[in-house]
């Protein structure tokens, strides 16, 4: 059975039209008909109905060998052509509309500073689409969104060398308007509202079948289809009664006019992928090495109840929000994440009793940061945190003497520190002592490491 016999059929029925084939492969409608009678011959069957243009029963189980067969090949194609390509000036991202979006921003931005001159595309594609693409070429890496048991992988086609690595998943809340009688409930039960009126949005939220499948009942009748991928238009249909929608937690924060209500059962997550090919080029590594640091350094932003609907000022710097990290301790995420791995395994964060330790090591990282990096007094650290002033002093005095970095040997006399926020000299360096009130804070200027803490 020929490569090109193959596609031509498989074109033909797709398209139920021998021009319209001709057409899409480039050839005279005469050399579409010459491969199908050919592949009929060779096969011993009828292939096509000629009017209208439809498969025989023959034909339809072709077509189930047809499509992985012929995206097998085109993988393997793309792998060939790889191996013969050049380092790769652009990277190219396909991802679902609910694909972590904060993650991918955070990550990018990584590898742009190393690769300055890397292009880079990120296109939203039905996911569907997605593994295919990445198999043959269209894309570097895909990330995949889909709704699953707890513990269960995503339902993806075998198309050969493909490398998955799971990223993160997120419990789903159902979304309602804001006024609707059960936009006060705690969490949710879905069978209670499979006569409900659903928005059917598989591209911005999770899709009804997908829902029915998982779930193991049927309902969730679609009153709206809505195509595309733009959530905010679908919160605003939400918004306006005109149905119900299940969406990952991170996407009903901050939104007005609804409300995000945790789904108790059936206990569904929303699972997102990476997918990239085995021997993929440097930049995709970086891309997966930068996203899982990320990842790993908590989980992603919060509850979205009724009282999260509007943003909340002065809210302490967390891992949740990753801009942060950078802020506060002028670490990449994926050095903050290699000092959080190293302090677990020295046993910074052995189980104790007491307020202090119910915080999670990042942030109590992140509050000593915040005090020593920012001319916040302790009370407003401890604030932020919702701690008392006492028990942030605990937490510092703890981390102190793992988080501290003395100078090794004599420095050059050009070194610059930064003492408590005033730029000086090495060969000053004995003026710091003019510039705090209670502790002195000397960082090295470019590293932007805090070099010694001491108390005036």
């Amino acid at each position: 059975m020929e490569y090109n016999l193959l596609r031509t059929f498989h074109a033909v029925a797709h398209h139920a039209s021998f021009s319209e084939a001709a057409h899409v492969l480039g050839l005279t409608q005469s050399a579409v008909s010459q491969h199908i009678a050919a592949l009929e011959q060779d096969l011993g069957v009828v292939l096509l109905h000629r009017r209208p243009v439809a498969p025989t029963e023959a034909g339809t189980r072709l077509l189930d060998h047809a499509q992985p067969l012929l995206l097998r090949l085109d993988a393997a194609r793309a792998d060939m052509k790889r191996l013969s390509d050049a380092r790769p000036s652009r990277l190219t991202i396909a991802r679902t509309a609910l694909a972590a979006p904060e993650l991918l921003a955070q990550a990018l931005s990584d590898i742009s500073k190393d690769n300055a001159r890397l292009g880079l595309s990120v296109d939203t594609v039905p996911a569907v689409e997605i593994p295919m693409g990445v198999a043959v070429g269209s894309h570097d890496v895909g990330l995949v969104t889909g709704a699953v048991a707890p513990s269960d992988p995503l339902l993806l086609p075998d198309l050969g060398p493909i490398v998955v690595h799971p990223l993160c998943q997120e419990e789903l809340y159902l979304l309602l308007p804001h006024h609707h009688p059960l936009a006060h409930w705690s969490t949710i039960d879905l069978r209670d509202l499979v006569d409900a009126r659903w928005i059917d949005a598989p591209e911005s939220s999770v899709p009804l079948g997908q829902l029915r499948t998982i779930a193991g009942f049927g309902g969730f009748r679609a009153d709206v289809h809505f195509a595309g991928s733009d959530v905010p238009q679908l919160v605003s249909l939400v918004a306006a009664g005109l149905g119900l929608a299940v969406l990952p937690r991170s996407a009903c924060t901050g939104l007005r006019g609804v409300v995000g209500v945790p789904v108790a059962s059936p206990h569904l997550v929303q699972r997102t992928e990476l997918l990239h090919v085995s021997q993929a080029p440097s930049t995709v590594k970086a891309l997966v090495t930068s996203l899982k640091a990320w990842t790993q350094l908590g989980d992603r932003p919060g509850n979205p109840g009724a009282e999260e609907n509007v943003a909340v000022a002065g809210r302490a710097p967390s891992v949740s929000d990753p801009s942060w990290v950078s802020i506060i301790t002028g670490l990449s995420p994926q050095s903050f994440y290699e000092l959080i791995v190293k302090l677990r395994d020295r046993g910074a964060d052995g189980l104790r009793r007491g307020r202090p330790w119910s915080l999670p090591l990042t942030d109590r990282v992140l509050l000593v940061a915040a005090y020593w990096r920012t001319d916040l007094t302790l009370r407003r650290v401890a604030a932020l945190y919702d701690v008392s002033k006492s028990t942030a002093d605990r937490i510092i005095g703890d981390l102190r003497p793992w988080l501290m970095v003395r100078p090794s040997g004599q420095r050059e006399d050009k070194t610059v520190w930064i003492a408590d926020g005033a730029l000086i000299t090495a060969p000053h360096r004995a003026t710091a002592d003019d510039l705090s009130l209670g502790e002195r804070v000397v960082v090295d200027a470019k590293t932007r490491l805090a070099l010694m803490v001491e108390t005036g």
